[in-house]
């Protein structure tokens, strides 16, 4: 479960996974949640099964890009990055290419928060 903080408002959210490696299979599904503050995946029974989610705040990151028909990478300042697995709903597999509008938006969105939060 995601902990909000004071003031922090929810801005977009797309169904998503972790890859496996290089290629385009998940054992880790969850939320992509987009705030005014950072990104954050969430699986739904991380506790349950020791899975982690992560968070990364806007000034981690420097652009989101799409990659492959449903990678999103999150390219860090730093350069390294973080790939999540975008998908049209929860029962889309991850070779289905019709989920690829989805990631789209979500690339999109991430991007246009990110450019206002670094005005």
């Amino acid at each position: 479960m995601t902990v909000f903080q004071e003031g922090e408002t929810v801005l977009g959210s797309w169904i998503a996974a972790r890859p496996t490696g290089s290629l385009d299979l998940s054992m880790l599904g969850g939320d992509l949640v987009l705030t005014n503050r950072r990104v954050v995946f969430v699986p739904p029974m991380s506790a349950l099964f020791g899975f982690a989610g992560y968070t990364l705040g806007h000034d981690e990151i420097r652009q989101a890009t799409a990659v492959g028909p449903l990678r999103l990478r999150l390219a860090g300042g730093s350069g390294g990055h973080r790939d999540l697995l975008v998908v049209a709903s929860r029962w889309s597999t991850v070779w289905y290419t019709g989920s690829t509008p989805a990631r789209d938006r979500a690339v999109v969105r991430v991007n246009e928060v990110l450019a206002r939060a670094s005005d």
